[in-house]
């Protein structure tokens, strides 16, 4: 029980030093998966008010980070549609596509 709280304090330790950016929001949590893997291995014994408290406070801060990775990955999409649309339009300028040509004979 003695470890568990430990790995609880490390993990709100870890959670609290989050300096509000995407890059250390994703080391951040990777740092957090195998201390998650670790406490969900332990004996099942039902959390005490402090750790239940302490595992609410990480829970809240990892919904953060996952919410600025979230904010992060769409900036991104974004910015390689735009990407794709300026190649696609050198593209076309460069190699403009020639429309078939049909005549009419009816006329």
């Amino acid at each position: 029980m003695d470890e568990r709280i430990i790995r609880i304090k490390e993990m709100q330790k870890m959670t609290a030093n989050w300096d509000g950016s995407a890059a250390q929001a994703q080391e951040v949590i990777s740092h957090l998966k195998p201390l998650v893997v670790y406490l969900s291995t332990m004996e099942a014994v039902p959390y005490s008010p402090e750790e239940a408290l302490l595992l609410q406070a990480i829970i809240t801060k990892q919904q953060e980070m996952i919410a600025v990775l979230k904010v992060a990955k769409a900036e991104v999409a974004t910015e390689m549609r735009a990407m794709n649309k300026k190649e696609a339009l050198v593209k076309n300028y460069l190699y403009p596509r020639k429309q078939p040509t049909f005549v009419n004979h009816h006329l």
